[in-house]
């Protein structure tokens, strides 16, 4: 299952891997997520990081990949069926700095504001918050309604971890529609209800979940009735002005 103390150290031998392997490829790799606000649930919780890496080039992704892959077989408790939970995005500093590639506006945001340098340069000071962005929010609100309907055949376990995320970013997404920042999920949890106290439960459940994930992902009723809430949840996000 791993610990805060696991996680951090797999962060710090794929820093070690990137010294050794990466040395003159990359500029900085950088943790954001659960990971990097400090509450991480082990066991649920995966590791979200950017290697900001000098220039574009197709053998640094494969070079990254494969330290991923070490990372994992150190570190098991990231193996899944669909891949490792230790996610690492690839980016060039010009993409991260530029908004360029797959970098949102949210990326910078996220960057800037909570990201944990693991190791290289500290360039937090030269990403820029460009504006909110809402049709970067409905278009990526779009985009969970139309996986969780494409996925909707799929295992409990997966159920289970893709309705609990989406309700939590769905919720993100409303509170940013609105103006308003947060990521920590006792931040998001507290903004939702003071904006949307109708639909704060939802929300609530998602979060205990969340923390009872070990607990909870063998319950397939739950998991269901989870799941089609997720569903009508992030339809009511999407139709917000």
């Amino acid at each position: 299952m791993g610990t805060m103390n696991d996680y951090w150290d797999s962060v710090n031998y794929f820093c070690a891997l990137c010294k050794k392997e990466l040395s003159d490829a990359f500029v900085s790799f950088i943790v954001t997520g659960s990971l990097s606000v400090g509450d991480i649930v082990p066991g649920w919780s995966d590791v979200d990081a950017f290697l900001v890496a000098k220039s574009g080039d197709a053998s640094i992704d494969a070079k990254v990949k494969g330290l991923v892959d070490r990372v994992t077989e150190k570190y098991p408790f990231y193996s899944t069926d669909r891949g490792s939970m230790f996610c690492v995005m690839v980016a060039t500093l010009d993409e991260v700095l530029g908004m360029k590639g797959e970098v949102s506006f949210l990326t910078q945001w996220d960057l800037k504001r909570h990201g944990a340098v693991a190791c290289g340069a500290d360039i937090k000071g030269d990403i820029p918050e460009p504006p909110l962005d809402k049709e970067w929010l409905d278009n990526n609100t779009d985009w969970m309604i139309d996986f969780l309907s494409r996925e909707k055949d799929n295992s409990p376990f997966w159920k289970g971890r893709n309705a609990i995320g989406f309700i939590i970013a769905g919720a993100r997404n409303a509170i940013l529609k609105r103006g308003k920042y947060a990521k920590a999920k006792d931040e998001i949890e507290r903004a939702f209800g003071q904006m949307f106290p109708g639909k704060v439960e939802l929300v609530s459940r998602a979060m205990e979940c969340r923390w009872r994930w070990g607990e909870i992902q063998e319950d397939g009723k739950l998991i269901e009735a989870l799941y089609d809430d997720a569903s009508l949840f992030l339809k009511w996000v999407r139709a917000m002005e």
